[in-house]
Parts: structure tokens; C-alpha cells; sequence
């Protein structure tokens, strides 16, 4: 009789791992989806942006940072919602945390890029209060203007 225990437990187990063996290509196809979406959605036009540059100190291998605001009449923030308007496909969910030499905030939208790389990372939340992350493959140095 034991045996039998035995044999039902190894059943269940093995169904339990045949299950997540066909949910993880189905969770990985989910979160590989390319999603549409227009960072201008989260941002309010109204209120400047807080621009971020973290520049890493060669020699000493510190990290300074310069913080600036982007008025929201500033020819920069009109090329940002521009840049967002023309930018709206492509956009993939990531759960990754990623450190970039530039952010721009505003209240709870975030947008991290570094200087000549070809990827874009956004992070806001959206309207039911749940955090969301998606980055995109860019030009090279298409927001460039943004350190400048």
C-alpha cells in the first residue's frame, strides 16, 4: 500500500513539473510581446520634466550627477513629445532594473537612456496603481539632444 502512495506522489509531482515545463514558453511568448504605446500618455505637458546626466569619472571611477529641469515650453521637451509621438510601436515588457547614464522623471513616469546607445527604458504607473517597465531598440544617439 505504501508503494502505491509513493507512485500517486510521484504522479502529482511529475504533473506538477510537466505543467510549468508548457507555462514557461507561454510566459516567456507573454512577456516578449511587443506592446503600442506613447510615453506622452504619462506625461503631464503642463509640468517640466526633471532631467537627470550621470557622468562617471574616468580617472576616479566616481559618479557625479547634474540635475536640470526641462521647462515644459522648452524646445527639448517639445522634441521629447515629438520623439513620443513618432515612437508609439515596438515597446517590450521588461522586469529588468537597468542603470543609465540619463533619466528624465515627472511624478511617476521614469525614462532612462544612455548617450549613443540604441535602447530606451520607460517605467510608470499606470491608472489601477501597478508599476510598468518597457524598453524599445532606438537609432543610435536618437536622443542624444537630451545631454545637450
Amino acid at each position: 500500500m505504501q508503494k502505491k502512495k509513493r507512485y500517486i506522489l510521484y504522479g502529482q509531482q511529475a504533473m506538477k513539473t510537466i505543467t510549468n515545463i508548457l507555462l514557461l514558453p507561454l510566459l516567456l511568448v507573454v512577456m516578449g510581446c511587443e506592446v503600442d504605446m506613447n510615453i506622452n500618455d504619462h506625461i503631464d505637458k503642463n509640468a517640466p520634466l526633471k532631467l537627470t546626466v550621470h557622468k562617471r569619472n574616468k580617472k576616479t571611477g566616481f559618479t557625479s550627477s547634474d540635475s536640470v529641469e526641462i521647462a515644459a515650453s522648452s524646445d527639448k521637451f517639445k522634441r521629447l513629445i515629438e520623439w513620443g509621438n513618432n515612437n508609439i510601436s515596438g515597446w517590450e515588457y521588461t522586469p529588468a532594473s537597468y542603470v543609465k547614464e540619463i533619466s528624465v522623471v515627472q511624478k511617476d513616469f521614469r525614462m532612462l537612456y544612455t548617450t549613443g546607445s540604441n535602447g530606451v527604458t520607460i517605467g510608470f504607473t499606470d491608472a489601477e496603481g501597478n508599476p510598468k517597465q518597457y524598453q524599445k531598440m532606438v537609432n543610435a544617439k536618437e536622443l542624444d539632444f537630451l545631454s545637450k
